[in-house]
């Protein structure tokens, strides 16, 4: 969108564009919640997926598209495949499975997102970020939990000792 947009109005309508796919979403799960509308609700919620996932390439911060593309048409097989394998009965529990693993994606996403933050504004090296993810491993350890997550990391931040 940088080419033949304002920047201004380019951010204006990818912000638009979450609004519209929020709301999609939303009232496709709203919709969910009763049988004789369950099918229109995976509509409006797989439709306001569909616009999150394309507006989510024009962000000007997006380059690469590959991995992107790949992850997508890997995440899509696997998702039909399971879906055509799975016996009915056990469609609650790979539900379960999914969200499980979306929980733990936004998880991993935001530690990223922390440490780079941290990088960025503690001036961390590889050796100093290496000792914070090996802190926060243990932290997370000492919690009793198996996936380190956000807070595990903000907390062995706040453990470093500047020099």
């Amino acid at each position: 969108m940088d080419g033949f947009l304002n920047p201004g109005l380019a951010h204006g309508l990818i912000q638009v564009s979450y609004f519209i796919a929020a709301i999609l979403f939303i009232s496709g799960l709203k919709k969910m919640s009763h049988p004789t509308t369950a099918k229109g609700g995976i509509v409006w919620a797989g439709v306001g997926m569909v616009v999150a996932t394309l507006i989510t390439f024009a962000e000007p911060q997006m380059h690469n598209y590959l991995l992107m593309t790949t992850a997508i048409l890997m995440g899509g097989v696997l998702a039909w495949w399971s879906g055509k394998r799975v016996a009915m009965t056990d469609i609650p529990q790979m539900i379960a499975l999914y969200n499980g693993m979306g929980g733990g994606a936004a998880a991993a996403i935001a530690a990223v997102e922390l440490l780079r933050a941290a990088t960025d504004r503690l001036a961390l090296t590889a050796r100093g970020w290496d000792r914070v993810r090996r802190v926060a491993r243990t932290v997370a350890d000492l919690a009793g939990e198996e996936a380190v997550g956000e807070g595990h990391v903000a907390e062995a931040l706040s453990l470093r000792v500047a020099v």
